[in-house]
């Protein structure tokens, strides 16, 4: 019989507005709308295990109750450097606690899962059932450990813009109490979207990427597995598995499409970046992907940090 020690976040509400961003002579500028966001509504699901939040920018987030929600933009060039761009990101940041031993059995009883949370935030039916789907047979082929976890963002749900979407999920699994010592937090994240062409009034989408950032206190913490471990060139969209196996075994499945992935990785930090250009609608769907596990030593306060983030090129003008 395996025992599970369980990683389960608690959370505290926050919006942050960061203000618009400074015109730089080359590169797209905003009107701030998307960094002073406001939040428009909140509001319980799952029997209260967690909250749907919708922005006046348009992102909606499923996560639980009190998560801290920020966002971000800045002026960027395109990356043949001839186009107008804007990097923008979401994050959802929460407190790391005590593992709880019903978490899985919790999360199960309240109807949530990948494809649930995907669908309460606004995700398309067949996207949402790909996400759920692949989880699925990977848990399956894997055995892989119950999720007791889950967040998903969508950029573009409520206020939908037919030029670009980038959205992602993240799943929390059960680990084994194993270690008298620390406790540990493995986490896998798929984040995708399109773009479409700029000369026809549409945005590009040139970059788009999903990563983990934790802090524990007094530096008692370390990242003892992730995947991708390097950046990876491109693969013509082929699909590939990326897998943990130090604690527990998790695999995540998706496309690597050109141009490729870089990856930045260090102690508490880890980030999949796609890069290339994705113009054809949502037919032309691009993706990034990772996995981590965290050991922190136990009894010590450690937060999570989860972004997604993405990279549009315009025409001169703000790039809304």
């Amino acid at each position: 019989m395996k025992t599970w020690r369980i990683a389960t976040g608690i959370v505290t509400v926050a919006i942050l507005g960061l203000g618009s961003s400074p015109a730089v002579a080359g590169v797209s500028s905003s009107d701030g709308r998307w960094t002073s966001a406001i939040l428009e509504s909140s509001e319980s699901i799952f029997g209260g295990s967690a909250v749907r939040l919708r922005y006046s920018n348009g992102v909606t987030a499923i996560t639980q109750p009190g998560t801290r929600v920020t966002f971000g933009e800045s002026p960027s060039l395109a990356e043949d450097g001839k186009g107008a761009a804007i990097d923008r990101w979401a994050e959802l940041a929460m407190q790391m606690a005590e593992p709880a031993d019903d978490a899985a059995q919790k999360y199960r009883e309240s109807g949530r899962s990948i494809f649930a949370d995907a669908l309460a935030a606004g995700f398309p039916v067949a996207e949402a059932r790909r996400e759920q789907e692949r989880l699925d047979v990977e848990a399956k082929a894997l055995d892989n450990p119950d999720i007791i976890n889950s967040e998903c963002l969508y950029a573009e749900d409520h206020l939908p813009d037919d030029r670009y979407e980038w959205w992602g999920c993240r799943a929390m699994y059960a680990t084994p109490d194993q270690d008298p010592n620390n406790w540990y937090s493995a986490n896998s994240s798929l984040a995708h979207g399109w773009g479409t062409g700029v000369l026809g009034g549409g945005a590009e989408l040139q970059r788009g990427y999903t990563q983990f950032q934790f802090t524990v206190d007094n530096n008692n913490g370390d990242l003892i597995e992730f995947t991708p471990q390097s950046s990876i060139n491109g693969q013509n969209c082929n699909v590939i598995t990326l897998g943990l196996s130090y604690v527990v075994e998790v695999n995540v499945s998706t496309q690597l499409c050109d141009n490729g992935w870089t990856v930045t990785a260090n102690q508490l930090f880890h980030k999949t970046e796609w890069y290339g250009a994705s113009t054809g609608g949502p037919s032309d769907s691009r993706h990034a992907a990772n996995a981590v596990t965290l050991r922190a030593a136990n009894a010590s306060s450690s937060s999570l940090a989860w972004r997604i983030g993405w990279r549009i090129v315009c025409l001169p003008g703000p790039c809304m």
